[in-house]
């Protein structure tokens, strides 16, 4: 819209002269809009190509071993609606703002414009604060996307500074499911747990092997409602409840999971007639505040129920199983050989190159049982990429429309600033043949641009503060509010559009008053 606008003021003088020698207005209209027509054409044709060079760069950066899954499940491609959308929004952009200013154009006052001195038949201080509300317009909006990008980025970075309450470096991790005839007994699949764990650890590159039925950051999640041994039974509604697994006696140390207080399984806890669990630190605050929760006892279920009271023999430190952005809630485990479930994976802790293990645990997988297939093989660090890929997503998505908002809210800045030099050489020349010196005059241009920017901060901060709060539920630890991101967006903003005004500046420095004064 700058341009055109702009474009076509530059041309007043040539289109009046026209007009003047007997041109048809309807034929230069249809002139003016062709040319407004095709460069909405070219410019959708190069929108379409960055939209396909961000839809491949996008789809790079998806866990390797999950991203078909997301391109799958989330349909993500480019969409014909939107792109036609898209298409007609900038079709009718260039349409509007070229027709309009192409209609003013075409009926100019003769006498007044050709009287009128400059190229460009003079400017018309409409036309200028037209310009200028659009560039205020362009900053105000960058400002916007610029804070949100901002307080994404800012909330990536204290997810990345959680800690998750476990090492994920250098473990493989791989899932079988124990079904059919041969896994019917719950002894039969805490055997063939027991064989693979015992394969693995006999080869010198594995370090460590455990066991889990829920494995960390990998959306899985078994619930439990809890009866506590002491504790009135509070009636339907009101049942407390807390996350459940199974796991095997190595798989903390697998894990890297601080034993706060207490002990870990052992193989004598195999028995099912040993009821014990280990809780999470959340756990044992919840349940049993100021106390030490060794030796407390509950139950799964109700009060009523006929499962047996737990002791509790440990108190292991807070897992993040959700993802870094969800606070760990009250948690125990079991010994796996107790409550053997189907579905169990396996973590393997190597001393390098995790990857390097995968076509061992195969072969011995296969060798214990040819008919088990081995699913899920990634790393561990690969299971949280594929957690945290949303938030890692918004926070691309953002910035790239943030920096594509300064981009053109600059070239806005630069467009026009360069546009009113050029309206007002015959002024500075005056000023510099009456003394005025460069740097006065790159002042003069410079803080022009200033200015707009400055404008356009104050009318985007409100609008920012507003729709910034629709993004709280996707920030961690941070303010939709953030007064220092919105400052330093801010002048950021308002820096560089002082900097889009520099190269006009220059040239404004270099006027010749000699020719100024002659400029027609």
């Amino acid at each position: 819209a700058n341009f055109l606008l702009a474009r076509v003021s530059s041309r007043q003088k040539e289109i009046t002269v026209r007009i003047a020698l007997g041109a048809n207005r309807w034929r230069l209209i249809r002139q003016l809009l062709t040319e407004s027509l095709l460069l909405a054409i070219l410019g959708g044709g190069v929108g379409l190509l960055f939209a396909a060079w961000g839809h491949s760069f996008i789809k790079s950066q998806l866990p390797s071993e999950s991203a078909q899954f997301y391109v799958d499940y989330f349909q993500f491609h480019l969409n014909t609606e939107v792109i036609l959308v898209s298409l007609g929004v900038t079709l009718l952009t260039v349409f509007f703002f070229g027709l309009v200013p192409a209609i003013r154009a075409s009926n100019p006052d003769l006498n007044q414009a050709l009287k009128e001195g400059g190229g460009s038949g003079g400017g018309g201080r409409h036309r200028h604060r037209l310009l200028n509300t659009l560039v205020v317009s362009e900053v105000a909006l960058a400002l916007v996307l610029l804070i949100g990008a901002g307080l994404m980025t800012k909330s990536y970075q204290n997810l990345q500074n959680v800690d998750p309450g476990f090492d994920s470096e250098n473990r493989l991790t791989f899932s079988l499911r124990l079904a059919g005839k041969s896994y019917e007994e719950r002894e039969q699949r805490a055997a063939l747990v027991a064989q693979v764990e015992d394969r693995l650890r006999a080869l010198g590159e594995v370090e460590e092997i455990g066991a889990t039925t829920v494995l960390p950051f990998s959306n899985s999640s078994s619930n439990n409602t809890i009866a506590i041994e002491g504790k009135a039974d509070p009636g339907p509604g009101n049942y407390d409840s807390a996350g459940f697994s199974s796991v095997s006696p190595t798989y903390a140390e697998a894990m890297a999971i601080p034993l706060v207080n207490g002990r870990h399984f052992t193989k004598f806890d195999d028995n099912p007639d040993a009821a014990v669990a280990i809780v999470n630190e959340s756990m044992a605050e919840k349940f049993w505040p100021g106390e030490n929760a060794i030796g407390k006892r509950f139950k799964r279920g109700i009060h009523s129920s006929e499962q047996p009271w737990m002791e509790v023999v440990g108190v292991y430190g807070d897992v993040r199983h959700f993802g870094y952005g969800q606070e760990p809630r009250p948690e125990f485990i079991a010994p796996y050989a107790q409550v053997a479930w189907s579905y169990v994976t396996f973590v393997v802790k190597t001393p390098r190159d995790a990857t390097a293990v995968t076509n061992s645990v195969r072969s011995i997988v296969s060798e214990l049982d040819p008919n088990l297939p081995v699913m899920d093989v990634q790393t561990m660090e690969s299971v949280i990429a594929f957690n945290g890929w949303g938030e890692r997503f918004n926070t691309v998505l953002f910035t790239g429309l943030a920096v594509g908002a300064l981009a053109l809210a600059m070239i806005g800045v630069y467009g026009v600033i360069s546009y009113s030099v050029t309206e007002r050489t015959h002024e500075i020349g005056i000023r510099m043949a009456l003394g005025a010196y460069a740097s006065d005059v790159m002042r003069l241009v410079v803080l022009q641009g200033a200015k707009l920017a400055l404008i356009g901060v104050i009318v985007g901060l409100p609008l920012a503060f507003g729709l910034t709060r629709l993004l709280q539920g996707l920030l961690y630890e941070v303010s939709a509010a953030d007064p220092i991101t919105f400052a330093g967006v801010s002048l950021i903003l308002i820096g560089v559009a002082g900097a889009a005004s520099f190269i006009p500046a220059r040239r404004a420095t270099r006027v010749d008053p000699a020719i100024a004064l002659r400029y027609e």
